[in-house]
C-alpha cells in the first residue's frame, strides 16, 4: 500500500496522543511531535515493520520540601502510533527533542528519491 501522509492509529492506553505536525519533504518526511516535560530517558520509540510507535512518559518532579495536602498534578504519559509510508527507510529514523518538541526525520530509502539523468548532446 502506498501512501503520501502518515495514518495516525489509535491507541487504547491510558495516555494522552500528542498534537502532531507532519511535513512531506523530498527526501525525508518530517514530524513536530508535542511532548511538554519529556525528558530523553522518558521515551521510548521504536520502528517496528511498517508501524513507528511512540511511547513516553514526563520526568516526575521532585519530592516537595514538607506534606504533601493536595495534589492534582499527575505526570503525563504520550502514545502513539503511525503507518509507515512504504518509502520510508526504517533503518535512517532521526530523533531530537528540544523544549519539550519531538522531531523526527524519516529519511526515504534511496530507490524512492527522483534521480537526475543527465542529457547529453550528441
Amino acid at each position: 500500500m502506498t501512501t503520501t501522509t502518515l495514518e495516525r492509529k489509535t491507541n487504547t492506553e491510558p495516555a494522552v496522543r500528542p498534537r502532531v505536525d507532519i511535513w512531506h519533504a523530498t527526501d525525508a518526511y518530517v514530524l513536530e511531535i508535542e511532548i511538554p516535560g519529556v525528558e530523553e530517558g522518558g521515551i521510548d520509540l521504536k520502528a517496528q515493520g511498517s508501524m513507528l510507535t511512540l511511547n513516553a512518559v514526563q520526568a516526575s518532579t521532585d519530592e516537595p520540601p514538607g506534606r504533601l495536602v493536595h495534589c492534582e498534578y499527575q505526570p503525563q504519559n504520550y502514545s502513539c502510533s503511525f503507518n509507515l509510508p512504504e518509502d520510508v527507510d526504517s533503518d535512517q529514523i532521526e530523533a531530537h527533542l528540544n523544549n519539550g518538541l519531538l522531531t523526527l526525520k524519516l529519511c526515504k530509502k534511496e530507490k524512492a528519491l527522483p534521480r537526475k539523468i543527465d542529457v547529453r548532446v550528441q
